[in-house]
């Protein structure tokens, strides 16, 4: 059985500002971010890289924005842990937002890539 190398991770996720209630949550097969702050002097950027190092218990420093600056889909770069874990950390999102609903079990394809893979329309594939 071949172990997890730990590398970077990389998430797509679609940033809602200003809201009333921080959080994270999956709609339409979406992961979404909710933040307090504006999306003004990236205020918002911060507050989704504070909110997911909350969640996942893991230092700022290992999260940065890569793409999406100024949009509100963003691509989050996650260092150090593994495909593994990201997918476990996402399955339980989903589990939390889908009481009642059936799910198909493993992990979220359409949030996720690993180092080398690039994601189109919700599906991980080797690059």
């Amino acid at each position: 059985m071949k172990k997890s190398s730990i590398e970077r991770q990389i998430i797509d996720i679609k940033l809602i500002p200003r809201a009333s209630k921080p959080g994270l949550f999956y709609s339409g097969g979406i992961l979404r971010a909710k933040v307090s702050p504006p999306p003004v002097e990236n205020k918002a950027n911060k507050a989704l890289i504070e909110l997911l190092a909350r969640q996942m218990n893991i230092a700022k420093s290992r999260i940065r924005v890569l793409t999406g600056f100024r949009s509100s889909r963003k691509r989050v770069e996650i260092n150090g842990t593994t495909r593994e874990a990201i997918c476990q950390f996402l399955s339980n999102i989903r589990k939390r937002g889908t009481a009642g609903k059936t799910l198909k079990p493993g992990c979220p394809q359409e949030s996720i890539q690993s180092q080398g893979n690039i994601s189109v329309k919700g599906i991980v594939k080797e690059q």
